[in-house]
């Protein structure tokens, strides 16, 4: 499975449309997506999925509990804000997707976006959030080899 690497500075149109980066688009070609799957995620993100990488990411969260259960109401409310909250939004012909006005809201999305790769899916930020973000983050040196 490829992987999602880099960041992308883009501009959203008044419509909500936005381009998905030329790399992360061969990736969704390889795997035959033609849709992403976008949920409100953390820190004002929103969450671009491949369908199969939502399912994974979905499946788990119930992975420490043996798999979803029906019974467990963690589970079903963990399954209701993800679904209920969850779009499949269609890539058109030049690449872009159409990001609903409710999702815009949620993770205050306006004009300038930034599209970051994670593995296996891509975080759509407003690009001032994460400008802010990215300067307050701990280098890789503080995360990886200084100990505390």
């Amino acid at each position: 499975m490829a992987r999602f690497k880099g960041s992308f500075k883009y501009s959203m149109d008044t419509k909500g449309r936005v381009a998905l980066p030329a790399p992360f688009r061969k990736i969704l070609e390889s795997e035959d997506a033609t849709e992403v799957t976008a949920v409100p995620g953390m820190h004002n993100a929103l969450y671009l999925f491949t369908e199969d990488a939502f399912d994974a990411w979905v499946d788990s969260f119930y992975a420490n509990d043996g798999g979803y259960d029906t019974s467990n109401p963690r589970h079903l409310e963990i399954d209701e804000f993800l679904y209920s909250n969850s779009f499949a939004l269609k890539l058109d012909s030049a690449g872009r997707i159409n990001i609903p006005q409710d999702l815009r809201e949620k993770c205050g999305l306006e004009k300038d976006v930034t599209i970051v790769g994670r593995r296996d899916h891509m975080e759509l930020f407003d690009s001032a959030v994460f400008e802010a973000r990215a300067a307050a983050a701990p280098t890789l040196d503080e995360l990886v080899f200084k100990r505390a």
